[in-house]
């Protein structure tokens, strides 16, 4: 690579992470473009993850900081970083050599777009299919073909596919803009239990279209997902969605999409916080549902309201009576 090339910023949050943090860091040396800045942002690990980094200096910066989640670990990484480019890498994934060699390509042809994003393959205890399979919005959406393995999506709007989809929710996939990540702010280090990715991916693509690589230039390892953290990462998701509402400049079309996604999750997490008779937190999904349930079509909306009704009176009912109504 000629010493021309702009400099990648590689952003690897760990927290924990001295199981995987070598195999991590042994792929992004071995990543075929250069210059890199590789930055580790230890979020108050306790375990050995600082002294494995330590092997690796002065190659890779290790920075220190006390457990703020990975919103506020990746958001350091960037500061305190340098390049035209930003990559971010979970401390247990992997890259392909090639990965950020093609990144890079894809956004110097693609002048406007913010993001490029590539497939993964997953591994580990509980691997699915390549994450592209995964997505079946992705492969309907309106793109301008760039050669055979890439393409520009052109649709008018990307962050309503978002919402069905999530074709684009693996930062380690992505490679994205310094200016276009610090116009939209980062990550939003508030959301502790996620959604911040989605966050992140919608502002994102209110700049402009992403460019997307069908190669698997990425492997992410998967662990099986227990029940609360399905909860979890819903409610965080939820938490995203309200966020997203609060930027003014939403286009209303996208705004009321967002809205009604608003809506039917936060009846679900108020559901199923009665079934688990927390009752209080019940009553706030549910007030969540109602208020954005007017903006649902009409053949929906009474039927949304009729059972965020339903479930607020049964908040306040015998737990038996919940029991009873719920399961069956």
């Amino acid at each position: 690579m000629s010493a021309v090339n702009a400099t990648v910023a590689v952003v690897i949050p760990a927290w924990n992470a001295g199981r995987w943090i070598a195999a991590t860091l042994d792929s992004v040396l071995a990543q075929s473009y250069r210059p890199l800045d590789i930055v580790v942002i230890d979020d108050g690990s306790t375990d050995d993850t600082a002294a494995v980094v330590a092997r690796y200096a002065p190659t890779v910066r290790c920075l220190r900081q006390s457990n703020q989640g990975q919103a506020a670990a990746r958001n350091h990484g960037v500061r305190t970083s340098r390049g035209e480019f930003i990559a971010f890498l979970d401390s247990d994934d992997l890259w392909l050599p090639d990965k950020l060699a093609h990144q890079v390509a894809l956004l110097r042809a693609c002048p406007h777009a913010p993001l490029a994003f590539c497939n993964y393959v997953g591994f580990g205890e509980l691997a699915g299919p390549p994450g592209f399979s995964r997505g079946p919005v992705l492969a309907r959406l309106a793109s301008q073909p760039l050669d055979a393995t890439t393409r520009l999506l052109v649709a008018e709007d990307q962050v309503t596919p978002l919402l069905d989809d999530l074709f684009c929710q693996v930062p380690s996939t992505w490679l994205l803009r310094r200016a276009a990540f610090e116009q939209v702010g980062g990550f939003d280090p508030t959301l502790r239990h996620g959604g911040e990715d989605w966050l992140l991916a919608a502002r994102l693509a209110l700049l402009g279209p992403f460019a997307c690589d069908s190669r698997m230039l990425a492997r992410r390892r998967e662990f099986p997902t227990s029940h609360s953290r399905n909860t979890d990462a819903l409610a965080g998701l939820t938490d995203a969605l309200q966020r997203l509402l609060t930027d003014a400049e939403l286009p209303i079309t996208i705004r009321h999409h967002v809205a009604d996604r608003l809506a039917v999750q936060a009846l679900n997490l108020g559901l199923e916080a009665l079934r688990t008779h927390e009752c209080a937190r019940a009553r706030d999904w549910l007030s969540l549902a109602w208020r954005h349930g007017q903006t649902r079509p009409a053949a929906q909306r009474w039927k949304h309201r009729l059972r965020c009704l339903v479930g607020g009176a049964l908040s306040y009912g015998p737990a038996a009576l919940r029991r009873r109504l719920l399961d069956t």
